[in-house]
């Protein structure tokens, strides 16, 4: 079955395209919710705090989501104020990307006698 990560940006998401994509993989392991819109758009309750204290419980969403904050020149600051991000967030998502896109392991061939 194939493997897939998703990266979700609800910019668009209320136009349905993602309900019609995601129809075409079944085996979605992972999906990367990637700044304060996604978050909002898919984690209930996120609205009522900041990107930050939904960022802080990223353990409660695991295993099917990651929340992330965006990638950007903003971002500096608020990785500079939340170190733990880089230690213990990091290589959690590294890890977990790396068995999403990793072929499954495969038995050794027999040989014919």
């Amino acid at each position: 079955m194939a493997k897939a990560v998703i990266c979700r940006r609800a910019a668009n998401a209320h136009r349905g395209w993602h309900a019609r994509l995601l129809a075409f993989f079944p085996a979605v392991e992972l999906t990367l919710l990637v700044g304060s819109y996604a978050i909002s758009y898919y984690v209930a309750g996120a609205r009522t705090g900041s990107m930050t204290q939904v960022i802080v419980r990223w353990r409660e969403f695991l295993p099917e989501v990651f929340v992330l904050p965006h990638p950007s020149w903003r971002t500096t600051g608020w990785l500079r104020d939340n170190p733990w991000f880089e230690s213990e967030t990091l290589p959690e998502l590294r890890a977990r990307v790396t068995a999403a896109v990793s072929p499954p392991p495969r038995s050794a061939p027999c040989l014919r006698r």
